[in-house]
């Protein structure tokens, strides 16, 4: 008797490690990376957002949806709006499919006349500035 319940421990023990072995050992994702420019360029342009539908949409509204990718948080790029930015009342209206997170972030900076600043691990929304508005290279003036 005693040793076929030794026998049946044995076979649970086994069946609960193995169930629970995935738990305790395996992180998919590792450890949080290094937040480099090239780190930053390669999630913005490969995290995608199934589905965007702005019709007057404040423009802290649609960055909260530009930044809440289905990620962990510490594997994502943060989005932030600079102080001098004056962006409240500023709204944002379009409808796309499958859309990257920069080009997102692009076509509601280009809507709201901000610049995108990509620094490691963040984007920041920040006022146009005289580059832009004047041009890059030999062209602008």
């Amino acid at each position: 008797m005693r040793s076929s319940f030794g026998c049946i421990m044995k076979i649970l023990t086994f069946l609960y490690i193995l169930m629970c072995g995935s738990v305790f050992g395996f992180d998919p994702a590792g450890p949080p990376p290094k937040k480099t420019l090239a780190w930053t360029a390669r999630v913005l342009a490969h995290a995608t957002i199934p589905l965007v539908d702005f019709e007057s949409v404040p423009l802290m509204d649609a960055l909260g949806t530009a930044g809440r990718i289905d990620i962990p948080k510490e594997y994502r790029v943060s989005v932030k709006v600079s102080d001098e930015a004056a962006v409240w009342d500023k709204v944002v209206t379009m409808k796309a499919k499958d859309i990257s997170q920069i080009e997102l972030l692009a076509a509601i900076a280009e809507q709201c006349e901000l610049d995108l600043l990509i620094q490691p691990g963040v984007v920041i929304l920040c006022k146009r500035s005289k580059i832009a508005e004047h041009g890059v290279g030999g062209n602008g003036g």
